[in-house]
């Protein structure tokens, strides 16, 4: 015989627990999930372009997106990004499709220096960016697919655009 027994409301307080335990996890998984993902697409990126992206990463909540407070980073031969914010969107489901990441990055005010060929293209060193976005497929190898792209300054503008397997390529140089 047992000297404790179960009373009508004991259970159901057990239960509580149980309940709040798994309610617990669950918040705890969905917290840390952008932080893990994020942290994930960024080494995904730096592998693929061959660079080291510097800066405070602020994942977006419920958003498979992520910030990059204070970036930079040197493309060897190609970009410099010396200052700015910087914002990341990606497919969450990376993973599952054997390394290829699909990106979209954005900026706005970005202080950068183009390096080598794309230097002597543009005519220009340093250069403040009004704003940037570019819509890039990366896998292992690099970059495997631009979808589009846009970069424009006082001093260039440079626009990609896709368009049923054809991309078309515009740069203009703006007068000082």
């Amino acid at each position: 015989m047992s000297l404790i027994k179960a009373g009508p409301g004991r259970g159901a307080f057990r239960g509580l627990w149980v309940m709040a335990g798994i309610l617990f996890l669950g918040f705890g998984i969905a917290a840390s999930a952008p932080w893990w993902l994020g942290a994930q697409v960024r080494k995904a990126v730096e592998q693929s372009l061959e660079i080291r992206l510097n800066g405070t990463l602020e994942p977006v909540f419920l958003k498979p997106a992520f910030n990059l407070r204070g970036a930079g980073f040197t493309w060897e031969g190609r970009v410099r990004l010396i200052s700015g914010d910087v914002s990341v969107r990606y497919d969450p489901f990376f993973l599952l499709k054997r390394g290829n990441l699909r990106v979209r990055i954005s900026g706005e005010a970005l202080q950068i220096r183009l390096e080598g060929d794309w230097a002597k293209l543009q005519g220009v060193t340093d250069a403040q960016l009004e704003h940037l976005t570019a819509d890039l497929g990366l896998d292992r190898s690099g970059v495997r697919e631009i979808y589009a792209m846009d970069v424009k300054s006082s001093q260039f503008q440079f626009q990609i655009v896709k368009s049923e397997n054809i991309i078309d390529l515009h740069t203009r140089r703006n007068s000082p």
